[in-house]
């Protein structure tokens, strides 16, 4: 059982207010309460019988929530240990992108979802090898799809599976069978109880015919991902794949960052902002292969994209947190802090140049600096 403490000092999020209050927060297990300060000088105050942790100084946001991201541990290209570098980047919670299929999911479910400190969804990829042998593309052809493997699995970790992950590659659009194989991973998920949604890996893929075919069979609640890919026509200006993107976004389809090391640039930013496409929410799409990179890439790293390419703070908040929590376990916004979860920081002055993949920079003038990260009324992460 977690041991109870008290965050004094602190400035707490107001999601209704959209600003930062002194506020104390009182910890238990699962569990924390916001309790306002009328003055700054009452917040750095524990409650009798407490223990006191002084965060003067610092920023408190519920835990983020990486949307997209490759974890696990026993193997894998992709999959990085999900404890030893979540809780440093104020991560609580995390979706899978689709790391695993049926060949491996037993193995993750046991050895990471069930073991690990922070909290772990799935998506579960189509394809029985999933993306564990990324040297060789997986088999999405629709034939191939099972549907009552998928079932099975979906039934057997109820809890733990979100729904499917597909991702489009080129080999799909030259043999023609992207919207249907889409279209088959989304019949699947509507027979399924519960929300179970599909995430659509949008690879570099110009066809914009087949896109649009793609792209309209996707359900409410569905999710396209890797929505600023660079050197691709369809995202080269403004309309094109933005103006379909928008529409899939205007009758409920979730837009996704998942920024990688190679999928975004500041033009396709650009083109989408212009275009009226902002995403629902906001992930990394981090893995070995880049949380290793000069620049690892991170939610901390995604966000400073972000900023850097002009989003406020209030509405990259928004999609770090209550956003992310309303797509991923229909968490009400005032229900954000209940759970326990939490990440305190604090901002230092510092000149960050951000390049893109196309060797565009712009400059950020502050970072980031993680303090704690709480989980399930938990510290896991304390600077030093």
């Amino acid at each position: 059982m977690a041991e109870g403490f008290c965050l004094t000092g602190g400035q707490v999020y107001n999601f209704e207010r959209r600003c930062f209050e002194p506020a104390r927060v009182v910890v238990s297990e699962n569990h924390a309460v916001i309790e306002k300060a009328s003055a700054a000088a009452h917040s750095a105050d524990a409650p009798e019988g407490w223990r006191a942790v002084d965060v003067s100084g610092c920023s408190i946001l519920p835990g983020l929530t990486d949307f997209h991201t490759h974890v696990g541990r026993g193997g894998g290209l992709l999959p990085y240990d999900p404890d030893q570098f979540c809780p440093v980047t104020g991560v609580s919670e995390v979706q899978d992108g689709g790391t695993y299929g049926t060949d491996d999911f037993d193995r993750f479910a046991k050895e990471t979802a069930a073991e690990s400190k922070i909290r772990i969804h799935a998506l579960l990829h189509v394809a029985r090898e999933g993306q564990m042998h990324p040297e060789a593309f997986e088999n999405q052809r629709p034939e191939r799809i099972d549907e009552i493997l998928l079932r099975d699995y979906c039934e057997k970790y109820s809890g733990l599976i979100t729904g499917f992950k597909i991702r489009l590659e080129s080999v799909m659009f030259e043999e023609h069978y992207a919207a249907a194989a889409v279209e088959k991973a989304c019949g699947i998920a509507s027979l399924l109880p519960g929300s179970r949604r599909v995430m659509v890996h949008l690879g570099r893929i110009s066809d914009m015919e087949q896109l649009r075919d793609v792209i309209s069979v996707l359900r409410p609640g569905d999710i396209v991902t890797h929505i600023y890919q660079p050197g691709v026509s369809g995202f080269s200006s403004p309309g094109g794949i933005y103006e379909e993107l928008r529409r899939a976004q205007e009758r409920g389809v979730l837009l996704d960052t998942g920024f990688g090391s190679r999928q975004w640039s500041y033009r396709t930013i650009e083109n989408a902002q212009i275009s009226g496409v902002i995403p629902d929410t906001v992930s990394s799409d981090c893995n070995q292969t880049n949380i290793i990179l000069p620049v690892p890439v991170s939610i901390q790293y995604a966000a400073a994209v972000l900023r850097s390419a002009g989003m406020t703070e209030d509405d990259l908040i928004w999609r770090l947190c209550a956003n992310a929590q309303r797509c991923l376990n229909g968490v009400k916004t005032e229900e954000l802090y209940d759970r326990g979860d939490l990440f305190v920081f604090r901002k230092a002055d510092a000149a960050l140049e951000m390049k893109d993949m196309t060797g565009a920079e712009k400059r950020l003038e502050q970072k980031i600096l993680p303090v704690l990260t709480v989980v399930r009324g938990n510290i896991v992460y304390r600077a030093h």
